[in-house]
């Protein structure tokens, strides 16, 4: 049989909750988001958003960051623009339409309470953005040598730290409930004994309703999938850039030194 699952505290509310409070983020901080049908409303935000990111480009392109250690942060800027692209023409709809579908076939499994991310990637999400704020504070009280420059750096990172954030969030919902199909499969063994044969049945209806839910999973998934693929795809063009440019630029400012020596 299908084993009740016990209640958990956070349920798809709180959830929920989390999902409107990085809509408020990613507006804040110039993602669009899809929080209208009014096409008002929408190219407002669009215009908000392109105007964020040209201001963020001109300061930094204008800073003495982008003489001395535009190296560092190429990538990431490259990333960042990729990702305001990306979502002025796609927006995080694909993320609202697989919480829905997932939490929609829940209830047809009776996984009605089922939190929708697991206790381990709750934390992880908490931890790495409690991170990323101390990290900013810090940086702050350290004091910076251009408040400009501070200023964009901590703009960008938390962009693309929203952008991850969604990526974690759908694989994260994936990867907990295969977890629990996992369980709920093992429950469903079929009696080698004669008492338990009557069982078979049963067991047979349960397997094939989860080998259903699996499949309506991975349709779930589908919505996502074009989204996905290009956010990832943009996270690896950044990795490869770091690995081309840091040893090149590395190596030029090595010969720098060594001309100024002898």
């Amino acid at each position: 049989m299908i084993p009740k699952l016990k209640p958990p505290k956070r349920t798809q509310k709180s959830f929920k909750r989390l999902l409107t409070t990085m809509s408020i983020l990613r507006l804040i901080f110039g993602i669009y988001t899809n929080i209208s049908t009014s096409k008002f409303i929408s190219w407002i935000l669009k215009m908000y958003s392109i105007a964020t990111c040209i201001f963020i480009l001109l300061t930094w392109c204008t800073s003495n960051l982008y003489y001395d250690l535009a190296i560092i942060f190429i990538s990431v800027m490259i990333e960042y623009v990729c990702v305001i692209i990306i979502n002025l023409f796609r927006g995080d709809n694909y993320l609202r339409s697989f919480v829905n579908d997932v939490i929609a076939r829940d209830k047809i499994l009776g996984l009605k309470n089922t939190p929708v991310l697991s206790n381990s990637l709750t934390s992880t999400i908490v931890l790495i953005s409690a991170l990323r704020l101390v990290t900013i504070i810090l940086r702050s009280c350290m004091g910076a040598s251009s408040w400009i420059v501070f200023f964009d750096i901590s703009f960008v990172l938390i962009v693309i730290d929203l952008n991850i954030l969604s990526i974690f969030i759908t694989f994260g919902i994936l990867q907990n409930r295969l977890r629990i199909l996992k369980m709920l499969l093992r429950s469903n063994s079929v009696s080698v004994n004669i008492t338990g044969s009557g069982n078979v049945a049963m067991v047979i209806r349960n397997v094939k309703k989860i080998l259903f839910y699996y499949n309506s999973l991975l349709d779930s998934l589908t919505v996502a999938d074009t989204q996905l693929q290009l956010m990832l795809s943009i996270n690896w063009l950044k990795n490869g850039l770091k690995l081309v440019l840091v040893p090149y630029f590395t190596i030029i400012q090595l010969l720098m030194v060594s001309e100024t020596i002898f």
